[in-house]
C-alpha cells in the first residue's frame, strides 16, 4: 500500500516542468523529454517492419536521439522487433506511449546538459525487460526486481499493480550522471522518458 500511494504521489507531482532550459547555466530546474506525441501517430511503426536495423536513429526531440536496437531474451538470445507508437489498453500516462518488443536507445548527449535523473512510465503488460545506463551489461528481467544501481547510478522503481490483470504500472527514477539509457522489453509500454538536470 506505501508503494502504492508513493506511486500516486509521484505521478501527480512528477511531471510538472515541462519544456526546455531557459538559461543553461542558471539554477533554475531544466527538464527534456521524449513523450511519442505528434508529430509521431498512432499505428507508426519503427524496427524491423520498417526495414531498419538495430542501432538505427529513428527520430530526435528536444534535442534526445532515439534508436531502435535488440532486445535480450531471458535465455540470452538476440531478437530485433519492433516499437509501435499507440494508446494504451489502459492509461497509465498521458496520450499515446510507445509499444516495445524491442529496446528502445535514448541518447542524452546532445541536449545541453549533463542529467543528473532521467526518469520514465511504463506499463509491464507482462513478459521481461531489458535496460542498460551508460553502456552498462543490460539488466534482464522484471523492472520491478532491477538493481539498486546500473551503469554508475541508482535505481529505484515504484510500481502499482494493475487490477484484474497479472500486469503493473510504474516508474523509473535513475539519479546520477546519465548519458545514455536503453530499455524496453516484451509487451511493454513506455512513455514520458524525461531527463533532468
Amino acid at each position: 500500500m506505501k508503494t502504492r500511494i508513493m506511486l500516486y504521489l509521484f505521478l501527480a507531482v512528477s511531471f510538472v516542468i515541462v519544456g526546455g532550459c531557459s538559461q543553461p547555466k542558471t539554477e533554475q530546474a531544466c527538464q527534456q523529454c521524449v513523450d511519442f506525441e505528434l508529430p509521431l501517430t498512432v499505428g507508426t511503426k519503427f524496427g524491423s517492419t520498417a526495414g531498419q536495423q538495430s542501432g538505427d536513429v529513428i527520430f530526435k526531440t528536444n534535442g534526445i536521439i532515439v534508436s531502435v536496437l535488440k532486445f535480450i531474451t531471458a535465455a540470452g538470445t538476440k531478437t530485433f522487433g519492433n516499437m509501435t507508437i499507440g494508446n494504451p489498453p489502459i492509461q497509465f500516462s498521458k496520450g499515446q506511449a510507445a509499444n516495445t518488443n524491442t529496446n528502445l536507445g535514448f541518447d542524452f548527449s546532445n541536449i545541453g546538459f549533463t542529467p543528473i535523473e532521467v526518469q520514465f512510465e511504463f506499463l509491464d503488460w507482462g513478459a521481461i525487460q531489458n535496460i542498460s545506463v551508460n553502456g552498462s551489461n543490460p539488466y534482464i528481467g522484471k523492472l520491478s526486481a532491477a538493481p539498486s544501481s546500473i551503469g554508475g547510478v541508482s535505481v529505484a522503481v515504484y510500481t502499482a499493480p494493475v487490477s484484474g490483470k497479472s500486469a503493473s504500472k510504474g516508474v523509473v527514477i535513475l539519479r546520477g550522471p546519465v548519458k545514455n539509457l536503453m530499455v524496453g522489453g516484451q509487451e511493454f509500454w513506455l512513455d514520458q522518458v524525461c531527463a533532468r538536470r
